[in-house]
């Protein structure tokens, strides 16, 4: 075999590896994987529990927690900058804040990111909800809220009573963000 038969067939064979990987990762890290890949993720037995008291501090240093939305719908969502399915949902979770927020709907970011990425990040996107710097610490919470492998993003769902009612693993689809929330609402 001459060296350039040689060659051609090693970047086809890298090429159908990539492919597969490519498919694999797909298939896996996206709201297209199978229920059963991303419901592996995540512990379902949170749902019906009271959401985990907190206090991560916003943008401005200011301490948040869970009483700071009492009595409203929270959407509970952990991402990071660097992260493109977290920065994917956000233009959805901006128009979902907006159409439900005076019916009590809260959007609550929390960062599990470097800090000075996080602000020049919000700076130019302008969430309309609050973002919590949780930094790594935060995935302790994230892990208390069912999500067993730190996964990014991951977002939980509370009713108006503290409740945990939904988490997921993985980019949440706005369609159906908002079917899981629009019952909460009442």
């Amino acid at each position: 075999m001459n060296r350039t038969a040689f060659t051609v067939g090693l970047i086809a064979l890298f090429g159908a590896l990539g492919l597969t990987a490519g498919v694999v990762v797909k298939r896996w890290a996206t709201p297209d994987a199978p229920a059963p890949a991303l419901a592996a993720m995540v512990e379902t037995s949170v749902v019906g529990s009271p959401l985990p008291a907190f206090s991560i501090p916003d943008l401005t240093g200011v301490s948040r927690g869970p009483g700071n939305w009492s009595g409203k719908v929270m959407v509970v969502n952990f991402w990071a900058t660097w992260c493109p399915p977290c920065r994917r949902e956000m233009p959805g979770f901006v128009e979902l804040q907006k159409r439900y927020g005076d019916k009590g709907l809260q959007f609550v970011g929390i960062a599990v990111d470097n800090a000075d990425a996080v602000r020049e990040f919000v700076s130019k996107v302008r969430p309309n909800y609050p973002i919590l710097l949780g930094g790594d610490p935060s995935l302790d919470l994230s892990t208390r809220l069912g999500n067993r492998y730190g996964s990014l993003p991951f977002t939980a769902i509370i009713d108006r009573s503290g409740r945990v009612r939904h988490v997921q693993a993985g980019e949440i689809d706005k369609g159906a963000l908002e079917r899981l929330v629009r019952p909460l609402l009442g």
